[in-house]
């Protein structure tokens, strides 16, 4: 009873908040040990993936399911945004077609979640991006 009655609750003050997106300084940021650890991780995926395993044909997609889900939980652990989670998904369909293990597209979904969810990368996109393109990217994260 009282689990339905805190699960009705909280789905109220869900409703209440209307998805807005989160401040700059709540947002969680990646240090710079977690992101060269996931960094090297990601390289590593994909050197294997170019040099040893990506030639079996089953074992190559298994391994990259693998790695796609690592990277996965390490994102959603962290509570990064949604544009996070897409650009790890967009990095598992670039290694499931056929000779798409030739693009490192671990090591670059990784970078992409570095710079997004960084200090640096947020300070280089204050500075370098103009206001609509700050705004598209906050609504893609949003979505």
């Amino acid at each position: 009873m009282r689990l339905t009655s805190s699960r009705l609750a909280s789905r109220k003050i869900i409703k209440k908040g209307g998805g807005a997106s989160k401040p700059e300084s709540e947002k969680p940021t990646v240090n710079i040990v977690e992101g060269t650890l996931m960094l090297i991780f990601a390289l590593m995926a994909d050197v294997l993936d170019w040099l040893i395993i990506g030639s079996i044909p089953i074992l190559g997609d298994i391994f990259d399911v693998i790695v796609w889900g690592i990277i996965y939980l390490w994102v959603k652990i962290r509570g990064f945004d949604q544009l996070s989670s897409r650009l790890n998904l967009g990095a598992l369909f670039v290694e499931l077609v056929p000779f798409g293990d030739v693009i490192p597209s671990f090591t670059i979904a990784v970078l992409g979640i570095i710079l997004l969810n960084s200090a640096l990368g947020r300070m280089m996109m204050r500075r370098f991006m103009g206001k609509p393109t700050r705004a598209i990217l906050n609504a893609v994260s949003n979505v």
